[in-house]
């Protein structure tokens, strides 16, 4: 089909998933992990009453984020699908975050892990790249640490 965007291979989506939580886990720049997301991109997480639509939302998450938490990681415990048609994909992973957080005046940081079923939607752009187009965190579990 002329014009149609190049197809996605699974290589592609796993990339494109490990490349968003190392960029998260490592706190990178926002500059550095906002081009991995689609301009419109949406974001679902259970602890936010509506979805956030759009980089500009993305960035003002991100930066709260950064306030918040600190030694966190993002593991992907399993694969559950990836789903391939063309130049869009779907993918569902469970991850395991663990990170600690600090409030002001109090005595000691606060560790937490969770265990997340997480669904990302990814698009091939006409370019070659890959976006992430939504992410929505299905479930967030308390679990124990390892």
């Amino acid at each position: 089909m002329a014009g149609a965007a190049p197809r996605l291979t699974e290589d592609m989506v796993r990339n494109a998933i490990l490349t968003w939580y190392h960029g998260t886990n490592e706190h990178l720049p926002v500059e550095q992990i906002e081009p991995l997301l689609a301009p419109d991109v949406q974001m679902v997480y259970p602890n936010r009453p509506e979805p956030f639509l759009g980089r500009q939302a993305f960035r003002d998450w991100y930066a709260d984020v950064l306030t918040k938490y600190f030694d966190e990681t993002h593991a992907v415990e399993s694969w559950k699908e990836i789903a391939i048609e063309d130049s869009q994909a779907t993918a569902v992973v469970v991850v395991r975050w663990e990170a600690r957080s600090w409030e002001l005046g109090t005595a000691r940081s606060e560790y937490r892990a969770h265990l997340s079923r997480q669904r990302f939607h990814l698009a091939r752009r006409d370019d070659g790249r890959v976006e992430i187009t939504a992410k929505i965190v299905e479930t967030f579990d308390a679990t124990v640490p390892i």
